[in-house]
């Protein structure tokens, strides 16, 4: 089957980012099967050309380091947008690049060169933001810039629309 008869290939169209403030890890360890950390989310915020606002306290990532090193990603958490409406968001995907284990004490692990791209949903009921209950979306993770406290750091989601 040649590309003309698939159609189109998709582009991509920038929607919004999130700047995501994140606890170090709790970590469940090796579960025999594949290594468990919890990384709650504790707030951050929302800002693009479709939707901006405030990441809420409600959240936590269950990473899932598997035996050949990818990471599958399953994070939960939500915004309120600065118009006062709530989205809910799952974002599941596939990292790259970190390490297998947590440091033993002392001991520094390389930086992480990390690849993470991400299939995220969404949910709200407010009218204006219907359009995220309805389109596709792809998202890339990467570190965040925001200043956080000691201990904490900051993550960086871009959420594109799929056209």
């Amino acid at each position: 089957m040649s590309t003309n008869e698939m159609g189109h290939s998709p582009e991509l169209e920038p929607a919004f980012a999130v700047e995501v403030q994140v606890l170090i890890p709790y970590t469940v360890g090796d579960t025999g099967a594949s290594f468990r950390r919890i990384v709650p989310i504790v707030g951050g915020r929302a800002f693009g050309p479709r939707l901006s606002g405030t990441v809420l306290p409600v959240g936590a990532d269950w990473s899932l380091v598997r035996p050949d090193g990818v990471t599958e990603v399953h994070a939960r958490y939500a915004i309120r947008t600065d118009q006062g409406d709530i989205v809910d968001i799952v974002n599941a995907g596939l990292m790259h690049g970190l390490p297998a284990r947590d440091p033993e004490p002392g001991e520094d692990l390389e930086e992480p060169s990390l690849f993470c791209r991400t299939s995220p949903r969404f949910e709200a009921s407010a009218s204006a933001l219907r359009w995220l209950n309805d389109e596709v979306f792809v998202g890339t993770y990467g570190p965040g810039t925001d200043a956080a406290q000691e201990g904490d750091f900051t993550v960086r989601v871009d959420f594109f629309t799929v056209r």
